[in-house]
């Protein structure tokens, strides 16, 4: 029996090198200096700027969700109870109609402008750049010779800057 490898003898294998390259082993590492560092600390300010925007965004819109939303429990809870009151009354049925249709719009209305996803959406924003803040923080705390490398560090909070601010741009 032929074995699958030795059918196709024009096949190669070719294992990568796992040593490292000439590349890396000529780089030299960027060290922090002051011009790294202040910019670490105007990110930090920038994100201090976009966090409480977000907040009170976030509370607005949940302040309108309970706004349209607690009516619509209230009201047919207030027409059950009181019910067997307001059937004595002449225009019950005008008035029960005009409770759950006043009931429908808020629904619908709560619905229509999604303000729980919108308190949701900028809740997670505000705590992304916190969560941002104190990774910079964090950062700034270490000694510089702790630090990673400042090349790739940089890079790598700005890519993360940059992604934060487009997610939270279309909120």
């Amino acid at each position: 029996m032929i074995s699958p490898i030795e059918a196709e003898p024009d096949v190669e294998i070719s294992v990568m090198n796992r040593s490292a390259s000439s590349a890396d082993i000529l780089r030299n590492e960027v060290l922090w200096d002051e011009k790294n560092e202040n910019q670490l600390l105007k990110w930090q300010k920038d994100i201090n700027e976009r966090i409480s925007p977000h907040i009170l965004k976030s509370k607005k819109y949940k302040f309108l969700y309970h706004l349209f939303v607690l009516p619509t429990v209230i009201i047919p809870l207030f027409v059950g109870v009181l019910s067997t009151y307001i059937n004595q009354c002449k225009y019950a049925s005008a008035i029960i109609a005009v409770l759950m249709l006043l009931n429908a719009i808020l629904s619908a209305s709560a619905i229509f402008f999604k303000f729980n996803k919108k308190d949701v959406d900028h809740s997670n924003a505000a705590c992304l750049y916190d969560k941002m803040k104190l990774d910079l923080e964090h950062l700034l705390c270490l000694h510089k010779r702790d630090r990673p490398a400042a090349d790739v560090t940089m890079l790598e909070y700005k890519m993360k800057l940059q992604r934060l601010h487009h997610a939270s741009s279309s909120i």
